[in-house]
C-alpha cells in the first residue's frame, strides 16, 4: 500500500491540486468492485445480500422444516441465473466458476431435500452422497485449474512441468 502513495505522490502528472488521499482511500477499497465489469461494480452488494439470505434469513425462517431447503434452493438457484446471465465478473473463468458453484450448491441442496423428506433409502444415500462429493471435488479441481490459467498465461502445466526438470536437471542451483 505504501508503494501506492509513494507512486502517487511522486508522479510528475500530479498537479498540486490533485486528491491523492481521494485515490489512495478508493484503492484501500477497490476489492469491493475490483472483480466485476464497469456496469456491474455494485454486485458485491448483491453478492452480500445472497450470502445473508442463504446464511442467516434461511436459519431463522421456519426453523426444523423443509420449507428452509427449499427457500435456501430458490436463493442458489437464482444466483445461479444471475451470474449466468449477467456475468458481472471481469474474467470470463469466474464468471463460469460462479455458475458452476451456484449449481452444485443448488444440486446438494436438492439432495438433502431428498433425504430430509425420506424419498431415498439407504442405498441412493450413499449414491447421492458421492454424486454430491465428486460435484464439490469438481468444482474446487476446475477453480484450481482456471487459477492456474490465469497464473500462467494459458499454460498451466507446462510452467510447471518446466520449472520442476529444471530443478531437478539442477538449474537452479546457487
Amino acid at each position: 500500500f505504501e508503494g501506492v502513495v509513494l507512486t502517487l505522490r511522486d508522479s510528475p502528472t500530479l498537479n498540486a491540486d490533485d486528491d491523492v488521499e481521494g485515490r489512495c482511500a478508493a484503492a484501500r477499497w477497490s476489492f469491493l468492485w475490483r472483480p466485476f465489469r464497469p456496469q456491474h461494480y455494485l454486485f458485491e452488494v448483491v453478492v452480500c445480500l445472497w450470502r445473508l439470505l442463504l446464511n442467516a434469513i434461511v436459519v431463522v425462517l421456519l426453523p426444523g422444516s423443509s420449507l428452509q431447503i427449499v427457500i435456501a434452493l430458490l436463493i442458489a438457484v437464482t444466483m445461479m441465473f444471475i451470474c449466468a446471465v449477467l456475468r458481472p465478473y471481469r474474467v470470463d473463468t469466474n464468471n463460469d466458476l460462479a455458475v458452476l458453484a451456484n449449481a452444485v450448491l443448488s444440486l446438494l441442496l436438492f439432495t438433502g431435500l431428498l433425504i430430509y423428506l425420506g424419498a431415498t433409502n439407504a442405498g441412493s444415500k450413499r449414491g447421492l452422497g458421492l454424486v454430491g462429493l465428486i460435484a464439490n471435488l469438481t468444482c474446487i479441481l476446475l477453480a484450481f485449474y482456471f487459477l492456474s490459467l490465469d497464473r500462467f498465461e494459458g499454460e498451466p502445466f507446462k510452467k510447471i512441468a518446466e520449472d520442476a526438470f529444471n530443478y531437478v536437471g539442477g538449474r537452479d542451483k546457487i
